[in-house]
Order: C-alpha cells, then sequence, then structure tokens
C-alpha cells in the first residue's frame, strides 16, 4: 500500500523532470571549461604564458590565411571581368589606318581580325588595282596588314576596310615628306598631255613642259614609258595636288655628277662628248657628267687652220683627249687632234714614192705652189715639175683652190717634206689651155675639197711650207733660124 501522506509531502524537483539537463548544458555551453590544475603540476609563468602565445599567433594566422585568401579571389574576379583570350575592343572610326591579322583566304577576298572578336571581309579590289592577280600573291594567312577604316562599324558589327586606300595615305605620307625633304624620286612618265606630263611617284602628278629637261622639252612624246627623276615642288593633301619638276632634280645630280667627276678626270683621258656650242676660237663639248670642255681652234685638226664650222658641226659626235683640268674653276681644255695618230708618222705607207693622187693649191710661192694632200699634209710642187714647157711664173698655170693631180717624187719623214711633180700625170690639161687668174674648169675629185672651197692663203702654217731654196733651171735661148742668103 502506498503511503499517500508521505508521498504528497515530499518537494518536487528539477532533476526529476529532464529540465535540469537542460539548464546544465545551457550553463556548459555559456561557460567556457577549464580543466583543473594540480598544484603539483603547476607551470611557471613563462609555461603558462605559452598557451597565450599560441593562441595569439594562431589568431593571427587566421587573420593572414583570410587576407591572403581575400587577395587571391580578388584578383580571380579581377582576371575573370579582363578580356579574353586577347580580345580587345576597338572602336573603328572612318579615316583611321589600322593593323589587322589575315585569317582566311576567300576566293575574292580575304577575312581580317582587328583584335576584336568578330572578323571582317575585305574583297579584292579593295587590296588592290591590280585586275591580274589571285588573292594568294598578296596575301597570306597570318601576316599583318595595314587597311583603312572607309566605313565605321555598325550595330551588327560591319565595317568596311581597305589596303589599297591605306597604301594610298601612306603613299601621300612619303609625297609629303619628299617635298618637305626636297627628294629626288624615280617617277614614270604615264601620258603626253597639254602643256606637259603625267606623271606616277605612286600617286599621279603633273609635271609642267616647261619643267622638263631641255633636252627633252621639245619632244614630250619621247619620256612616254620612261622612268625619269623629278622633285616635288608644289604639295597640297587637301586638294590632291602635286607637281613635280624633272629640270630641278637634273640640275641637282649633274651637279652631284660634276662634282664626282672632277675627282676622277686626268689629263690624258679618252672621252666621247657631243659638240655643243661653235665660237671664233673653238667649240664646247659636251663630256658628259655636267662637265663642258673648250677644244681651241689650234687643237681641232692637224691641218690648216680653217674656220670651226668647217672642221665640226653643232651635234656632232666627237672623241676628245683632256689636255689640262681646271676642278676649282670647272674648266677642262680638250683636243680632237690628238685623238688620232699624227699623219706623219705613217707617211712613208701612206705615200709611197711614185703614187699619184689629187691635192688642192693651197698658197702660191714664186718657186713653186704648196699641195695640200690630206690633214695635216703639204708637200711642194716646183715650178720646174709644173709642166715639161718653160713656165715663167707660177701664177701663168696655177690658182690657189685648184685641184691638180700629183705624182710623189720624194718623202723626207724627218724634215716632214714631200716632193710632188705634175710632169707626164693625165687628168691636168685644163689648166695649161685658160689665161692666167682664170677659174679652174670644175673637176670632181674624192677628196672633201674643190675649187670653189679654196682656203685663205694667209691662214696657212709657214713651217709646213718650209723648204731648200731651188735654184730656177736655165734655159739656154734657142738661136732664130738664119735664111742662106
Amino acid at each position: 500500500m502506498v503511503d499517500m501522506d508521505k508521498h504528497v509531502g515530499t518537494e518536487t524537483t528539477g532533476e526529476t523532470d529532464g529540465l535540469f539537463e537542460v539548464k546544465n548544458l545551457l550553463a556548459a555551453v555559456e561557460q567556457p571549461i577549464v580543466p583543473a590544475v594540480d598544484v603539483a603540476e603547476e607551470k611557471t609563468p613563462e609555461e603558462a604564458a605559452a598557451p597565450e602565445k599560441a593562441e595569439t599567433e594562431t589568431e593571427q594566422a587566421e587573420v593572414t590565411g583570410d587576407e591572403t585568401n581575400t587577395s587571391e579571389l580578388e584578383a580571380a574576379l579581377v582576371a575573370d571581368l579582363s578580356p579574353k583570350a586577347g580580345y580587345e575592343p576597338r572602336l573603328l572610326r572612318r579615316g583611321d589606318v589600322i593593323d589587322v591579322s589575315v585569317v582566311k583566304l576567300e576566293r575574292d577576298g580575304v577575312m581580317v581580325n582587328a583584335g576584336g572578336k568578330g572578323d571582317y571581309y575585305i574583297p579584292l579590289n579593295r587590296l588592290t588595282m591590280r585586275t591580274d592577280v589571285a588573292v594568294g600573291e598578296i596575301a597570306h594567312v597570318g601576316e599583318t596588314m595595314k587597311v583603312a577604316v572607309v566605313k565605321e562599324e555598325d550595330e551588327q558589327g560591319t565595317a568596311v576596310l581597305s589596303k589599297l586606300k591605306a597604301d594610298q595615305e601612306e603613299v601621300w605620307t612619303d609625297v609629303e615628306k619628299y617635298f618637305e625633304e626636297q627628294t629626288i624620286v624615280t617617277a614614270k612618265v604615264t601620258k603626253a598631255i597639254k602643256g606637259g606630263l603625267l606623271v606616277d611617284i605612286g600617286v599621279p602628278c603633273f609635271l609642267p613642259q616647261s619643267q622638263v629637261a631641255s633636252d627633252y622639252r621639245n619632244n614630250l612624246p619621247s619620256l612616254v614609258g620612261q622612268d625619269i627623276p623629278v622633285k616635288v615642288t608644289e604639295f597640297d593633301k587637301r586638294l590632291r595636288r602635286i607637281i613635280a619638276s624633272h629640270r630641278a632634280a637634273m640640275q641637282v645630280i649633274r651637279q652631284k655628277q660634276k662634282k664626282e667627276f672632277f675627282t676622277k678626270i686626268q689629263p690624258g683621258d679618252i672621252y666621247e662628248g657631243t659638240v655643243n656650242g661653235i665660237a671664233e676660237f673653238g667649240a664646247f663639248v659636251d663630256i658628259g657628267y655636267g662637265v663642258e670642255g673648250l677644244v681651241h681652234l689650234s687643237e681641232l685638226t692637224y691641218g690648216r687652220r680653217r674656220p670651226v664650222e668647217e672642221i665640226v658641226q653643232k651635234k656632232d659626235k666627237v672623241k676628245v683627249k683632256v689636255l689640262k683640268v681646271d676642278p676649282e674653276t670647272g674648266k677642262v681644255s680638250l683636243s680632237i687632234k690628238q685623238t688620232k695618230p699624227h699623219p706623219w708618222e705613217t707617211i712613208e705607207e701612206d705615200y709611197p714614192v711614185g703614187m699619184i693622187l689629187e691635192g688642192a693649191v693651197i698658197r702660191i710661192l714664186t718657186f713653186g705652189a704648196i699641195i695640200e694632200l690630206s690633214e695635216g699634209v703639204t708637200g711642194l710642187l716646183h715650178i720646174s715639175q709644173i709642166s715639161n714647157d718653160k713656165i715663167r711664173k707660177v701664177e701663168d698655170v696655177l690658182n690657189v683652190g685648184d685641184v691638180v693631180k700629183v705624182r710623189v717624187l720624194e718623202v723626207l719623214k724627218e724634215e716632214r717634206k714631200v716632193k710632188l711633180s705634175m710632169k707626164g700625170v693625165e687628168g691636168n690639161e685644163g689648166l695649161f689651155g685658160r689665161e692666167p687668174g682664170q677659174a679652174t674648169p670644175p673637176v670632181k675629185i674624192g677628196s672633201d675639197m674643190n675649187a670653189t672651197d679654196a682656203p685663205a692663203v694667209e691662214n696657212v702654217e709657214p713651217e709646213v711650207v718650209e723648204t731648200k731654196p731651188v735654184e730656177p733651171e736655165v734655159v739656154e735661148p734657142q738661136a732664130p733660124a738664119v735664111e742662106n742668103v
């Protein structure tokens, strides 16, 4: 039997209804559990502080680790926000010249990339002006080329690019540099037009006729298709206007050539030149490199002195020998005759004894006549050798300018003398049947001399007619016939 009184009188506690365990658990969580320290194992102050130091280092490591993790996270986020695989957003604006990379060759053009996600197509006619080439001849995958933006990129990512326009812009930049620096460039003459020429220096430009070198100024069509040096004298990029000068370029070139020429030219050198001018005292010969020299009258021929026009003509091609050079004044002395061997060096071979030839009378003497046989070679025709008949005066038979046939009697090379004779030589009959002083009948000869071209007697050098005096032959008078008485 249960004692109800006893049961009722007992006080009820939390230990029996389960709440006590919960309260104890919550109290344990709120209060840190500190293990009991045995008195016998009590640590020194340094050892006691060690756990606290370790705890501090642990906390610092945790903080440092948090900072490191934060920096790595931020870096990762920045990397994620950067362009991917070289992608660089670019705004293509009209007129810009940019570098692009060829990524693909098409049948009639190329695909290029400007550094962005999309590619752009450039047709062949925007790559080159040539129509006879394939795409593969002017572009290759992977190469970089400069292109101009003709039309800006639209919302669909389409833009019009042109390599041809970029090349032209680059050329205009070069031409502007030629103009500023006065550079001489090579131009292709494409067409002769009214007032001048059209030439190409990468871009078309105009060459006025007045700016063509004088050698070609009157024959412009002859320059079409040729490459000539020019200087850009006028340049306006805005108006697309370029004017060139051939004359100015040639002046610079010739001045440079002339300067270099005078460092090389030496007396004795032989050149082929062109007669540019004729004066009373000689001829001017252009030997190239912008150098013009003088051939004095005495250096034109080995023969007698004659007017310059009778020896050379303007624009004649002649060989000249350099006699003297003066680089400071730019003067050069030349000789035409010294480019040939002196005629007396081979006189015996050229005029053997007994040879019959023609010559012109260039001077009358009291004891004979001087006959010019060739350039630089004269001979003496003694009065006694003019005819088998008695001749009182040379003028009774011969006049200056007469062309006669003579025989070589003797050649004296060292003394530079040739003795001639008309006796027994056919072809002179017309000289004896005329009155003294009468003109010689026309005679066809093989030389370049004739009676009408008779040179002046006073132009003959005295030394060429020097000879020993010859005593005239004494002719005994015949006794008149006496009639028998």
